[in-house]
């Protein structure tokens, strides 16, 4: 189980979701630190950059199928 309590995917192992976990911490912890986020919450807007940047990251649409 994960910190949300939801299953494991079945699609990855263990330490395939550690080495995940850990390259995604290591992204927030460059471009969302908290006292960004606390502005974001505040203005109630996140910018688009930050979006663009999670994209490249490959961290969006994680539940889609890879293109070939």
């Amino acid at each position: 189980m994960n910190v949300l309590g939801s299953p494991d995917p079945d699609f990855m192992g263990k330490e395939e979701i550690t080495l995940f976990s850990d390259s995604v911490g290591k992204w927030i912890d460059e471009h969302a630190p908290l006292e960004k986020v606390q502005q974001w919450i505040a203005d109630s807007s996140v910018p688009r950059q930050l979006w663009n940047d999670a994209g490249e990251a490959g961290l969006l649409g994680l539940s889609l199928p890879e293109e070939d």
